[in-house]
């Protein structure tokens, strides 16, 4: 879980980095290369490399390979971003996060509870 939660943090921070670095006007094509681009190049290169990690060294190894990554993208991140000037206070919708998550959360079982009884004709 915490590999999955590393590796979801690495490709939001990629958004988020964009997003505060490079101005307007550009920001959809970097986006696009961050996004679209790297995705492609990580669903060719991804199932070959684990692959030669789980004949080579071990299964464990797979569950270890986003922390060095994840450590590197959040030094750049706090060294390379500019820090934050604005006086406002965010605000969380904490509501909206949990209805969000509950919906979320029934989705997913009415899609893995329904498809495995429907199976059953």
């Amino acid at each position: 879980m915490l590999q999955g939660v590393g590796g979801g943090g690495v490709i939001v921070l990629t958004f988020v980095l964009v997003g505060d670095i490079v101005v307007r006007r550009e920001r959809s094509r970097c986006q696009g290369v961050f996004g679209p681009g790297f995705y492609g190049v990580a669903s060719v290169v991804g199932p070959p490399l684990g692959g030669v990690f789980t004949d080579h060294f071990s299964w464990c190894w797979l569950f270890l390979v986003n922390l060095p990554v994840g450590i590197v993208a959040l030094t750049v991140a706090t060294r390379a971003l500019p820090a934050a000037t604005r006086g406002t206070k965010a605000r969380i919708d904490y509501l909206g996060s949990l209805l969000l998550a509950a919906n979320l959360a029934g989705l997913l079982l009415l899609g893995t509870i329904g498809a495995g009884t429907s199976t059953r004709c």
